[in-house]
């Protein structure tokens, strides 16, 4: 089994492709931003890529940003916002999830007045 207490994980910027504005909290991920928290992904899970929780403040973004080599679903815990995929702009708030396609180019901006807070799964393409 495992278990992670995700207030134990500090938050940090993915400085690349996603800005320094969205704060991190990464379980596990198999890439270099893995790296960064310490994050190894568990043996048993196979096909997943990446599970994190990110925080974005009032007028803050990930920025727009595509993954060649997954697919990802974001859940809004918190909050709202606007997220872009592809062409396409849609208003999410608290309970929605949004799916993103492998390639398609994607990124979460909160246009609310309040902290935004959502959960990010991402699987192998």
């Amino acid at each position: 089994m495992y278990v992670k207490r995700v207030t134990s994980i500090k938050k940090k910027p993915l400085v690349d492709a996603h800005g320094a504005a969205a704060l991190y909290q990464i379980f596990w991920q198999e890439d270099e931003s893995g790296k960064v928290f310490r994050a190894k992904k568990p043996e048993p899970m196979k096909g997943f890529r990446h599970f994190a929780r990110i925080t974005l403040e009032p007028g803050e973004t990930n920025n727009m940003h595509t993954h060649r080599d997954a697919e990802q679903v974001y859940f809004v815990l918190r909050g709202g916002g606007t997220v872009h995929v592809g062409d396409e702009k849609r208003t999410v708030k608290a309970g929605d999830a949004v799916f993103l396609p492998v390639g398609v180019p994607h990124g979460f901006f909160n246009t609310g007045d309040r902290r935004t807070v959502l959960l990010l799964v991402g699987t192998k393409a």
